[in-house]
């Protein structure tokens, strides 16, 4: 890849400039088929890196997560098309740089026998390609993909203006036979066997690829495919047993007792206010928020509005706030088995549900709204946030809930419309009689 090359440091010390710190990473990493992959990577501190010096710009190409269910939903809508999953190897490599970056020589390469110590002592690296830790490396990679992506000779594919890690090719009748859609150095490929395998074989030879067959697990989800043998039509399992297990052990590890099940992730009618008293284990109730809330943006829309709660006092945890989270805890234990089932649309057509509390939160006065989008009846997006300002009416918070619910609707369908199909108009069901 040609990303790197030996200089003196004395070549620095002319220049004026400094050497970036570097360091190995080790990581266990857990595979569709549940076997173990060792990886170690030496990455930069990027941290070290001085803005309009060794980078202008930084960004990370990652698509929404909606962009992916509606991708999926479209895949199953399709009869014949397939998803599978390619992972771009050391895709941050790929990059060029724009500017030159000087890092040390890592740890260890004397003691391993690659170098002298008067070697080691005397030169460093300068890169001339991307590098895992560089604050630009992603943005940098992420130009070389479109690039070659959008190209006649590349993919040939169109970037979409909706969202732009999705990538998506026509045939001559204006009919898109494929999709791309990308997270970082993952490639989710949908549609017919042969033109899946047609864009598997292209990137293979411009970047090299890991092909991990048909889609089973992505970004800690693991995505199960059914079919009916007797209609021939299908479904799609998600689910995060894995990680389900992780929250109640981590919880059973903090506390020393292990949560009582529940039905439902939060105590009707309860809300929580801001914590007066002793701040209670605050790194520990953090960490559990964040497992919380990664569970709860995959698969379990039926607990954004308890863990959005949850989430508002990670500054002053109390008692009242650990019995609750014991409660949302104890849920996903009862629902160990959990999964996020989509089916066929049965039309590609968006459906939108919104509903706003008022004056909810004791300690602002500010209301909590949230919403739901499905795609013939399959879930693509959901939320329940804190609204940014305070109303006034329950009418005018309802409002506000309809405009966000809407904004994302037309996300949406501007991704149908361009990208797949799209039957319009969309419906957005609001419950008020202001």
């Amino acid at each position: 890849r040609e990303s790197w090359k030996f200089v003196t440091k004395q070549e620095l010390i002319d220049q004026g400039r400094k050497l970036i710190d570097v360091k190995w990473v080790f990581k266990i990493k857990d595979e569709p088929d549940h076997s173990k992959r060792y990886k170690s990577r030496i990455v930069t501190k990027g941290f070290q890196q001085i803005p309009g010096v060794d980078y202008t710009e930084k960004f990370s190409p990652v698509a929404q997560a909606s962009s992916l269910r509606a991708g999926l939903s479209y895949t199953l809508y399709k009869n014949g098309w397939v998803c599978e999953l390619v992972d771009i190897e050391a895709a941050f490599l790929e990059g060029r740089l724009k500017s030159k970056c000087y890092i040390k020589l890592p740890p260890g390469i004397v003691e391993l026998g690659f170098m002298s110590k008067e070697q080691y002592e005397e030169l460093c690296i300068e890169l001339q390609g991307g590098m895992y830790g560089n604050v630009d490396a992603a943005l940098l990679y992420f130009i070389r993909f479109t690039d070659y992506a959008t190209k006649k000779n590349g993919l040939d594919m169109i970037q979409s203006l909706a969202d732009p890690c999705v990538f998506y090719k026509k045939d001559g009748e204006g009919r898109t036979i494929a999709i791309v859609i990308v997270y970082v150095d993952d490639c989710c490929i949908m549609g017919e066997q042969e033109d899946v395998d047609e864009i598997k074989a292209k990137l293979k030879e411009e970047f090299g690829t890991v092909e991990d067959g048909k889609l089973r697990k992505l970004l800690g989800v693991r995505y199960e495919w059914h079919e009916n043998k007797e209609s021939g039509e299908r479904h799609l399992e998600m689910h995060m047993n894995d990680k389900a297990e992780e929250i109640v052990k981590s919880y059973e590890k903090i506390t020393g007792k292990a949560p009582k099940v529940y039905d439902t992730p939060g105590a009707p009618g309860e809300v929580l206010t801001k914590n007066e008293k002793e701040i209670i284990m605050l790194d520990e109730y953090r960490s559990m928020i964040g497992k919380l809330m990664f569970y709860t943006t995959k698969i379990a829309p039926e607990c954004s509005y308890a863990v959005g709660q949850l989430a508002r006092h990670m500054q002053n945890p109390g008692k009242q706030h650990w019995k609750a989270l014991g409660r949302a805890v104890g849920y996903v234990k009862g629902k160990a088995k959990h999964s996020l089932i989509m089916r066929k649309p049965l039309e590609m057509r968006i459906v939108s549900f919104c509903d706003s509390s008022y004056g909810d939160c004791k300690d602002t006065r500010r209301s909590t709204g949230g919403d739901l989008h499905t795609i013939g009846g399959a879930i693509i997006s959901w939320r329940a946030q804190l609204l940014k300002m305070i109303c006034l009416s329950s009418t005018e918070a309802e409002y506000i809930t309809l405009t966000e619910a809407t904004k994302e609707q037309k996300f949406l369908q501007m991704l149908l419309e361009e990208v797949m199909e799209c039957e319009t108009p969309g419906m957005v069901y609001e419950d008020n009689e202001a």
